[in-house]
């Protein structure tokens, strides 16, 4: 039992002949003195476990303020962030701009060049099919004056035209070469051409498509 102060105002001791019995007052002073071990013990425990708490609660701080300053530097990142990626589509964007400016440049010079050739087009392609049935008509009249039957002449021309343009599809040679490769010296061919070259027949298709390029500027008028 621990010995309080007020235990040490209140206690009384044996009065002897000589004086106090001095085995109670030995007897008591232990008590004192293990009172007071166990108070001291009782207030090392306790400045311990304040001490303990002191670090436990600088811990918190320290983790507390790690946490604020986590949370600032990644607020700091994400303005960042923000800031990149706003720049990064201002450009994107500014690209996209200066792109579609020149898509729509090339388009209208595009557009002007096709409008320009316009004619043109209209007089070799708009026309041109009848171009080649005029020399199919004039393959197949060729055809029958020589002793074809007229429906023989048309099939051979037809598949003649037919395997010419497909060479010319699957070529990458130009018509006058493919042309060259297909006339032999002193053959069949380089006789036909003889009579096509001194009747300017070039020059006649040539000059055809140029009366229809001015007369296609004609109508557009």
């Amino acid at each position: 039992m621990k010995t309080t102060a007020l235990d040490i105002q209140q206690q009384q001791f044996k009065v002897k002949f000589r004086g106090f019995d001095i085995r109670e007052v030995d007897k008591f002073l232990e008590q004192i003195a293990d009172s007071f071990a166990s108070l001291q013990h009782e207030n090392e425990t306790l400045h311990e476990k304040v001490r303990l708490r002191k670090l436990e609660s600088q811990g918190y701080k320290e983790r507390e303020e790690t946490f604020k300053r986590a949370i600032l530097n990644s607020q700091k990142v994400l303005e960042q962030m923000k800031k990149n990626a706003r720049k990064s589509a201002e450009l994107v964007i500014a690209d996209a701009e200066v792109k579609a400016e020149k898509t729509l440049n090339r388009a209208h010079s595009r557009l002007a060049q096709l409008h320009e050739d316009l004619d043109a087009v209209t007089a070799l392609s708009g026309s041109g099919p009848a171009y080649v049935f005029y020399i199919a008509e004039a393959m197949i009249e060729g055809g029958i004056k020589v002793g074809l039957k007229p429906d023989k002449a048309a099939m051979l021309t037809v598949a003649t035209i037919q395997g010419a343009l497909k060479l010319m599809e699957e070529s990458n040679e130009s018509p006058e070469i493919l042309r060259r490769k297909v006339t032999s010296p002193g053959g069949t061919t380089e006789a036909a051409f003889k009579v096509l070259e001194k009747n300017r027949v070039k020059q006649n298709v040539i000059e055809a498509i140029k009366a229809a390029t001015i007369r296609s500027k004609e109508l557009s008028r």
